[in-house]
């Protein structure tokens, strides 16, 4: 079960992700399938007294009926949410306006995140494995950033984090957790069992440590003894760790 403040941002990131959406519905016109939209925050002229309606086939179309099914996605899952609400809870959920406010600042924070792009390390990559437009370094790499996407977060590998003029690390693979507004760091350590892996672990942990990052809320360490001991659901173990410690960061409404 999830916890009350969980429970409430979720009903929170949800009605904002539907406000952000048009609004309409499916139907028919002259035996033609199309899409009637009434609202859209992206297009001021259409409103409910200047509705819009396009054929499914058509480009604009096929794109308006696309977000209009999100949309009837969102609406289910906002309702299974406030009915699970209200069966635990007397009170109705805190209303948590995003963009969100945080109590503590970051190196690692959402501007950084969208003004990064992947590929930033210039250190030379010996056998490089080509994802998605991705340039890994090894095959655990490979099997976090697939894990991530399963888990439904959004992520960019190697962007540059810049402590001062003389320092800058890259992470393995930087998540966006969404629900809290907040980058979160991603190192893969494999091959611990060899000296040399595990000094160079330790090293990378110091260098995140000396720029005042925080393990749990600006960076996870996953850690192998092995190269073949990748275990998914220990990784969203450790993200599930950090959404709550960042959520303890998160300024909300009094009660």
């Amino acid at each position: 079960m999830l916890n009350r403040l969980h429970h409430e941002l979720l009903i929170s990131y949800y009605k904002d992700q539907l406000n952000k959406l048009p609004f309409g519905n499916v139907g028919c016109h002259k035996g033609i399938p199309v899409v009637y939209i009434s609202k859209d925050p992206a297009d001021p002229s259409i409103s409910y007294r200047n509705k819009k309606c396009y054929q499914i086939s058509s480009k604009k179309g096929k794109i308006y009926y696309e977000l209009i099914q999100e949309s009837i996605r969102i609406r289910a899952k906002i309702k299974e949410l406030e009915e699970e609400w209200d069966s635990i809870y007397k009170i109705k959920p805190r209303e948590i306006r995003y963009p969100l406010r945080h109590k503590t600042g970051s190196l690692l924070d959402k501007d950084l995140y969208f003004k990064s792009r992947s590929g930033q390390n210039l250190v030379e990559n010996d056998r490089p494995i080509e994802y998605k437009g991705h340039m890994l370094r090894s095959k655990n790499e490979l099997l976090a950033c697939q894990a991530i996407e399963q888990l439904g977060y959004d992520y960019k590998t190697e962007i540059k984090i810049e402590s001062d003029k003389f320092k800058s690390f890259y992470p393995d693979v930087t998540i966006y957790l969404h629900l809290v507004e907040k980058p979160l760091a991603l190192e893969v350590d494999g091959a611990l069992d060899q000296e040399s892996y595990f000094r160079k672990s330790e090293l990378r942990k110091k260098n995140y440590f000396d720029a005042g990052l925080l393990e749990f809320k600006d960076v996870i360490f996953y850690r192998l003894n092995d190269g073949y001991s990748f275990d998914v659901s220990r990784l969203k173990a450790l993200i599930d760790a950090a959404l709550l410690t960042n959520m303890d960061d998160i300024i909300i409404p009094d009660d």
